[in-house]
């Protein structure tokens, strides 16, 4: 007999649970800070690589042009292309960049698990949308409390998935 992905999910949680590896209130808390602060992720990427622009156009703003040249016998020697403290700090940049992509990601695949479930919708209109729950309910004709209990329903089932992908990962 052919086993649900979501079957499958809940007994490897279960299992965690009960070697005390795996905590709900944990999970679900990093779960729904990723949700928290997706759009945030993908604006800080465009921000960091208007940075990094900007620091291989005029370096880093602390440097003056005379970081740029090393005086030696005879006057000053000039260097072409970027700096080694400019080339150091648009690879910490780019390091954030493949970090925050990899949240990204992690969210955007914990939220396409959960897309065909009912009440999906309020995922998307309030962490996409930044909408508030109170605006959701009115949307949507339900109750504030209906609305948050879905929610949680829906995040804890990103949460399974989430870890569950981890936990694979880690075998």
């Amino acid at each position: 007999m052919k086993q649900s992905v979501k079957s499958i999910a809940n007994e490897i949680v279960s299992i965690l649970k009960e070697q005390g590896i795996y905590t709900e209130r944990d999970s679900f808390q990093q779960t729904k800070m990723l949700l928290n602060r997706y759009s945030r992720f993908k604006n800080q990427i465009e921000i960091n690589k208007e940075l990094i622009e900007k620091i291989k156009k005029t370096g880093i703003e602390e440097y003056n042009s005379s970081a740029y040249q090393e005086r030696v016998q005879g006057g000053n020697k000039k260097y072409k292309g970027i700096p080694e403290k400019e080339i150091d700090k648009i690879e910490l940049i780019e390091q954030e960049n493949i970090n925050l992509e990899k949240l990204i990601t992690k969210t955007e695949l914990a939220m396409r698990f959960v897309e065909k479930e009912p009440f999906y919708e309020i995922i998307v209109l309030k962490f996409i949308e930044n909408k508030s729950i109170e605006q959701i309910a009115e949307q949507l004709d339900m109750i504030d409390r209906t609305v948050d209990r879905r929610m949680d329903s829906l995040i804890r089932e990103m949460r399974d998935y989430i870890f569950m992908n981890n936990i694979i990962n880690n075998f």
